[in-house]
């Protein structure tokens, strides 16, 4: 096939870049000048790089699927319309693009996040919405992914849990937590990918209009029991306080993959939290990550 991927040069769009050049697909990136492209300079050649400011029409260009895995986050002060505008109005002009340039499939990574929690949220749910609303217009066929919680080496060092782990791993005496008891669907991002390869294979062989889809183990965990077995795989002496600081407002207190797709195609789950706690960790080359 040939691939458009946005977010590219993120930690899952990174991943997911290198495991469909492995399978022979021609991929092409669409990244910002800002971004730095150390994590796929190795396998992406300069000329499959496109400038995401461009034309929509001339990033789809002769693409047989479009994969959205860019996203804002809203922080360090960004606005609600500087969110809106990476995460509702320019995939919303790749969609409209690729609907007009006859793509097989646009595929949409989402969240389970409520919209309530946060302009992420809320903006990632405004173009789940209008993607549904055109495939069942039958504009474009689409494949909306909901990505649990994704962990594992060189993942961002601002989320969560490497923050946790870094304070831990440099012997931090202790830690203001939430109560902890709001529970997540953690997946390693190896395994993330070999089931996001899944749903693509799948999305490509059948006619439905739109799918969705979740990835994750379909094992939620509070974030009380990650913080615990964090703080025995590193053998920190730092005290969790618990409690310390209050949920956010409109906090998710559980968020679980549906794998009822995923389990009907063959997948297993991928790896427990223990293990892939400890690759995070052991493996050489983690401290970079955490």
């Amino acid at each position: 096939m040939r691939v458009l991927v946005t977010g590219a040069t993120g930690f899952f769009g990174s991943h997911l870049v290198r495991a469909l050049i492995a399978q022979g697909h021609e991929v092409r990136i669409a990244a910002r000048a800002a971004s730095s492209l150390a994590r796929v300079a190795d396998v992406v050649r300069p000329a499959d790089v496109m400038d995401a400011a461009s034309d929509p029409a001339q990033l789809v260009a002769a693409c047989d699927v479009i994969i959205h895995c860019a996203t804002h986050y809203g922080r360090h002060g960004a606005t609600d319309d500087e969110v809106a505008a990476v995460n509702v109005a320019w995939p919303l002009a790749l969609l409209n693009a690729g609907a007009a340039a006859h793509v097989k499939l646009f595929v949409n990574i989402d969240t389970s996040l409520p919209p309530a929690l946060s302009a992420y949220a809320r903006t990632k749910c405004a173009f789940a919405d209008a993607a549904r609303r055109a495939a069942d217009a039958h504009h474009v066929r689409v494949l909306n992914v909901r990505l649990e919680s994704l962990y594992g080496i060189g993942d961002d060092p601002e989320k969560f849990l490497p923050a946790l782990l870094r304070a831990l791993q440099h012997g931090v005496p202790r830690l203001a937590l939430s109560p902890g008891d709001q529970s997540r669907d953690f997946i390693y991002v190896d395994d993330a990918v070999d089931a996001f390869m899944l749903l693509l294979a799948h999305a490509q062989s059948v006619a439905q209009p739109y799918l969705s889809a979740g990835i994750g183990r379909g094992i939620p965990v509070t974030i009380r029991a990650l913080v615990e077995q964090c703080k025995r795989v590193t053998g920190a002496a730092t005290v969790l306080d618990f409690g310390a600081i209050p949920h956010r407002p409109h906090e998710l207190m559980r968020a679980c993959a549906d794998t009822t797709m995923l389990t009907s195609l063959g997948w297993r789950g991928g790896r427990a939290l223990e293990s892939g706690l400890a690759a995070l960790i052991y493996t050489e080359g983690a401290g970079a990550s955490t």
